[in-house]
Order: structure tokens, then sequence, then C-alpha cells
């Protein structure tokens, strides 16, 4: 069985290069940087639609899911309904306007209304937020496969992140949209065929459903408090806008009405493939695992790997790999390109104006170093951290607190000014760094009191947006009169 899995897995490794070979032939990327990052803003809806859904329901995602559905019930678990309705709030307010000014990155906005030095001060909280998002694909991955192969989950991480790395420099953009069709199959096969028979060693469905409510986990250890859980909902939500890759699909569709549908579609279907391991997870909390032979119940970050091997046929597991290693690969190498590409266009690439045209080849190879570097990143963060869920909500908290104000200042306020964005950025930095943050070590100067009842994120990114107006209207001419 061991050497039928590895065979199976090389044999998906080979089908993403052969998928990157074919979308460079049809890019032509080797000599269009544009291409690369864009796909000549042609994309088919059905494509757009599946790369889109597959960005966002990556490794973390289902994980992640399963994760918080085992360990604090429904009510905590925001990321799933947080993250699908994301993709409608970005479809409905922000879609149109960044994709009918022509825009390539999320960083061109900042550029258009600050510059060179300020927008590449902000690139800093987008590239941490994508590093963190790839860290926590690729934790989920290292864990299911080290849970259900018995590999290392080191080794898993790696081989992860050089064939993302691979495929991407060979086809850029257009290689992860054909490259999220396959993975976005394997995943729904891989849950779908999974969920029965999980089901099913449980008694089924209602039976699971009745045991999972009557027990005290969907209050479980942490009680509910609207300010903090509002807060959370918020940064789900909001934080889920200013990503590099979903701007990267919304500005690769051919007009912004199309844009604005695609992003609105894939909030739906985000939100049915979330299903899977929401039952998983709930199915992980109602089972006896002493009765199978584990002395001790799962870790919550390793539930959705541990049902599956215990639950399911071997075949089964099988799939379930693909499935989780397709997710987790989409996610990655959508975060991978979205990084980099945002330091070629947007930090490079305006260093180098008069040269750009003479030979565009060093850019694209600047791309790829770039990937390169990223990765390389995200592995190594994935590898020191045990929790998908807490790298999962960081990454979003920092683009939340940070740059969520900022978007919306530059597409929304009239004539933003260099000085309001960076008191802004010091601003919100400034009130996050005193709040602390437990998962990482960090004391608070705030009592916990405070912090447990308001919603502290929220009003930080309100208040920097505040900042960011009020200083804008002080730098122009005339002032406040």
């Amino acid at each position: 069985m061991d050497h039928l899995i590895l065979l199976l897995i090389a044999a998906a490794f080979i089908l993403m290069l052969l998928l990157g070979i074919f979308a460079s032939r049809i890019a032509g990327v080797h000599t269009s940087l544009s291409s690369l990052l864009l796909g000549g803003r042609n994309f088919p809806f059905w494509l757009g639609l599946c790369t889109m859904t597959a960005t966002w329901v990556g490794g973390g995602f289902i994980c992640g899911t399963a994760e918080m559905i085992y360990s604090q019930g429904f009510l905590w678990t925001h990321a799933p309904w947080g993250f699908a309705l994301s993709l409608v709030v970005g479809g409905l307010f922000f879609a149109r306007p960044m994709h009918q000014r022509g825009y390539t990155t999320l960083l061109d906005p900042f550029q258009e209304h600050y510059g060179y030095g300020l927008t590449a001060l902000l690139y800093v909280p987008a590239l941490i937020g994508e590093i963190f998002w790839s860290a926590s694909v690729l934790t989920a991955l290292g864990m299911t496969l080290a849970t259900l192969l018995g590999i290392s989950a080191s080794q898993a991480i790696l081989a992860s992140t050089a064939l993302a790395i691979l495929y991407t420099i060979i086809g850029g953009f257009l290689a992860v949209a054909y490259a999220d069709v396959v993975q976005l199959a394997l995943m729904v096969a891989g849950l779908g065929l999974a969920i029965p028979y999980a089901l099913s060693a449980r008694g089924g469905l209602p039976q699971v459903i009745e045991m999972f409510f009557a027990s005290d986990r969907p209050q479980a250890a942490a009680p509910f408090m609207l300010g903090s859980w509002l807060d959370l909902a918020l940064l789900v939500i909001l934080g889920g806008i200013p990503w590099g890759s979903y701007f990267q699909r919304v500005l690769a569709c051919p007009t912004p009405r199309r844009a604005k549908i695609l992003s609105l579609s894939s909030g739906f279907t985000c939100l049915l493939i979330a299903i899977p391991p929401a039952l998983i997870g709930m199915i992980g909390a109602t089972t006896d695992w002493a009765a199978l032979g584990l002395s001790s119940p799962p870790a919550p970050p390793m539930i959705l790997p541990v049902v599956i091997k215990y639950l399911t046929p071997s075949w089964v597991s099988l799939l379930v790999i693909a499935a989780v290693a397709a997710a987790s690969l989409a996610a990655l190498e959508a975060s991978i390109l979205s990084a980099a590409s945002m330091f070629v266009w947007n930090i490079l690439r305006p260093l180098n104006l008069r040269h750009r045209e003479k030979n565009p080849g060093e850019q694209v190879s600047a791309l790829r170093l770039a990937m390169i570097t990223v990765g390389l990143a995200a592995a190594f963060l994935g590898i020191k951290t045990s929790s998908v869920y807490t790298l999962w909500c960081l990454s979003s908290e920092l683009v939340y607190v940070v740059l969520f104000a900022q978007l919306l200042a530059v597409l929304f306020i009239k004539n933003p000014r260099p000085r309001g964005a960076l008191a802004g950025m010091i601003w919100s930095l400034g009130w996050r760094s005193l709040c602390g943050e437990t998962s990482l070590g960090i004391p608070s100067l705030i009592p916990a009191e405070i912090l447990m009842h308001y919603p502290f994120r929220s009003l930080i990114m309100l208040s920097s947006f505040l900042c960011i107006w009020f200083v804008s209207r002080l730098a122009a001419p005339g002032g406040l009169s």
C-alpha cells in the first residue's frame, strides 16, 4: 500500500509539472511579465471559479475548520463562513473599482497615491501575511501526510514546497489556475468519499449531530463574549479581502462585471466545501478514541488525519491524502506567486523603469527568485509551527489591522495623502503591539478583561482609517478648512 501511495503522489507531481509546461506555452511567459502575473486578463469564468475557490479552500481551511469544530465547537469557528463572506463583500465593494482602474496587483493603488517608498513599506505586512498563510497550508499538509503515511512532516513540507515553486516558476499564473482545476476536483472527490464512511462508523449523520450538540463541545472552553466574537468575525470577513492572491484573480478577469460575479460565486462554493471538514470535526468530537486503541484523544490540529486514518478504509485515506495535498498546493502556489508578483511589479520594477523594456527577462528571473525565497520562508515557519488555525488567523489579523484600512482609504477617500497613510500604519501597529499576542508569547500591556470583552482589533482598524482620513485632510492644501 505504501508503494502505491508513493507512486500516486509521484504521478500527481508529474501531472502538476506537465500543467506548468502547458500553461507556459499558452501564455508565452518566458518573454512577458504581464502574462506571467495575470495570464493575459482573459480568464474563462469556469477557470476563474476553480482557481479562486481552490486558493481559499486550502489545507489550512480544511484542517483548520476540522480543528476548531473539534476543539471549540461551531460558535467560535469563524473562518469557514467568514472567508466565504469575505469573497462576497470583496465582490460587492472592491472587485469593480480595482478592475476598472486597470491595476495589476493589490499594491498598485498605493503606488498611484503614495509613490514608491510608502508602497514598499506597506508591502511588508502584505508579505508577512502571505508567508503566514502559506505556512498554515504547509503545516496542515505536513501533519496529514505524517499521520497517514508515517513519514516526517518536515519532509512532506519541503517536497510540497519544491513542487509548488517548480511548476509555478514554469507556467506562472496560468499554471496555477489549470493546476487548481485538478486540485479542486481531487479535493471534492476525496472528502466527498471519506464523509459517508466516517459517518457510518459513528452511526450515521443524525446520531453524530445529536451526540455533538448534546455534549459541551459547541461551547467548549471559550465562554461567549459578544465583543470578542464579533471582533474575530470581522477579522476573518474583512481581513480576507486585502490579499494579493485574491486581487490577482479578480484582475485576471476580462471585465469588472465578470470579476464581481466571480467573487460572489466563489464565496458560495467555499461555503459548500467547508461542510465536509466541519463534519469531520464533529465526528472527531463524538468518537470514543479509547475504544479505538488511543490512550488519549487526538490533539486538535491532528483531528482530520486521525479521523480519516481510523474511521475510513485505507483506499479512502489515499484519496484524502490526495485531497489535502491538492488543497494545500493550490493555496500555497497562489500565495507564493502573489507575494513574488507584488515584489517584482511594485518594488523592483519602479527601480529600473528605464531598462525594463530593454531586458524584461531580468524581471521574470527576479520573479522566480522571489518565489523561491517566499516558499522557503513559508516552509521554515510551517516546520516550526504546530497549530494550523493559529497561523491561519494570525495571517488575516496582520492584514486586517494594517492593510484593510489602507485599502479603504486609497479606494474610497478623496486624495489620501502619504502622511495620512504613514500615520495610520504607525497607529495600527502601535496599538496592536500594546495588545500582545498569546500564541506568539508577546505579553499584553492592556488588561485581558478589556481585550476579551471589546472588539479591539476592529477598533484599531477603524481608528486607523479615521487617522488616515484626518491626517490626509490636515496635509491637504487648506487643511481642514
